[in-house]
């Protein structure tokens, strides 16, 4: 099914994300337009009351140890992935970032679909980057419906819109068949939503 095959993909490409983010980081102009995105993301984040977080598809770890370095109240990190190879390459990339301290801060788990093993309302912030778009409409839905239930104080969606992308990407997107309805599953859930445009790189 389409999960399984998402989560061999992944397997797949494990270690691409370090690698793009090593290759980032000697690009001074393009880490530095990263380097505003992740203050974005933690400004939206950070606050007395955040003390636990949820990365939904962390992939490899790599914003972990951004979010650490500017939410010092932040006491848990939970950080999941379809793919046990991603986590891996994540769990090495962390070793080597962060100090033990910091470390045992993260807890890294493998997830099943949409299954999380959270109470309601029991994360204070969730997160999510690029895994909407791979989704159909109904998978989509149910995946929000569900971060929804475990989030206590805000759900974070970082996902492309059309208008906000180069034609290279909107190309390659299109070919991919990947899915540009976010808002419109809100809207259709009665959900309220404000966006933020990320600086794109």
């Amino acid at each position: 099914n389409i999960s399984e095959i998402t989560r061999l993909s992944y397997d797949l490409q494990s270690g691409s994300y370090i690698k793009s983010y090593n290759i980032l980081k000697k690009n001074k102009k393009k880490y530095n337009i990263f380097y505003e995105n992740m203050k974005n993301l933690i400004k939206n984040i950070k606050g007395k009351e955040v003390k636990t977080i949820l990365d939904f598809g962390t992939g490899e770890g790599i914003k972990l140890p951004y979010i650490l370095r500017f939410s010092k109240k932040i006491k848990k990190i939970y950080a999941c992935d379809i793919s046990f190879n991603r986590l891996c390459y994540a769990f090495d990339f962390l070793k080597k970032e962060l100090s033990q301290k910091k470390l045992s801060k993260i807890f890294l788990f493998c997830n099943k679909d949409f299954e999380l093993p959270f109470k309601s309302n029991s994360i204070d912030v969730v997160y999510v980057t690029g895994v909407l778009e791979n989704m159909s409409n109904r998978r989509m839905n149910d995946l929000i419906l569900e971060l929804l239930r475990v989030t206590k104080k805000r759900l974070i969606l970082n996902e492309p819109r059309k208008n906000d992308i180069t034609k290279t990407d909107l190309i390659r997107l299109k070919k991919y068949k990947l899915n540009f309805n976010l808002n419109y599953i809100l809207k259709k859930n009665k959900i309220h939503f404000k966006e933020i445009k990320w600086h794109p790189i």
